[in-house]
């Protein structure tokens, strides 16, 4: 166990400074927004998409007070359906906070925050994203032949869900939530 301080909150205005220099500094977190060239499209994206409410739980993670990256379930419809994605900023990956960030939070959303089915997708060409929802309980669906084109290459992408229903795996490391709808180990 880490002792390592994680919490998942909110996204804030305070943030984007350094989400922009994470953006900056990591192309790969490219194919995580849209089209980004200043704080201004930030900041539309936070304002559009970084939000929590009844449908939405798209939060920041805080290493010890740095941010680290962000883990969200989005999208619960009538069927109580909800997709769920993940990025990290290098500084805190291979170490097991995302995993735990995202175990946290699918526990959290499968049970105080009423979705019933989770859902994700990951690129088969990483193996770490695969591991990171393999840990926090998903289980693989199937694989969606040539979904995506990075860099003019067709990449496969592995289908995985976890049910309200399934076992529920514990982070490794605790992670205290904080928000309007999140509840649990709430400051």
């Amino acid at each position: 166990m880490s002792d390592a301080d994680l919490l998942l909150r909110p996204w804030q205005v305070h943030d984007l400074p350094q989400l922009h220099e994470i953006y900056q500094n990591q192309p790969d977190l490219a194919r995580q927004f849209p089209p980004i060239a200043s704080i201004t499209d930030l900041q539309d994206w936070l304002v559009k998409y970084a939000r929590c409410d009844a449908s939405n739980a798209v939060m920041a993670l805080e290493v010890d007070g740095e941010l680290a990256g962000c883990v969200a379930v989005m999208g619960k419809c009538e069927n109580l359906n909800g997709w769920v994605f993940y990025w990290a900023a290098e500084h805190a990956r291979g170490k097991g906070f995302t995993t735990a960030a995202v175990t946290a939070l699918c526990n959290w959303a499968l049970t105080d925050g009423g979705w019933y089915r989770l859902e994700l997708g990951y690129r088969t060409n990483n193996p770490a994203s695969g591991q990171v929802a393999e840990r926090a309980g998903f289980i693989v669906e199937g694989t969606e032949r040539e979904k995506f084109l990075i860099d003019g290459e067709r990449i496969d992408v592995t289908i995985a869900a976890r049910l309200a229903s399934d076992p529920t795996p514990q982070p490794r490391t605790p992670v205290r939530l904080q928000g309007t709808e999140i509840s649990g180990e709430s400051e």
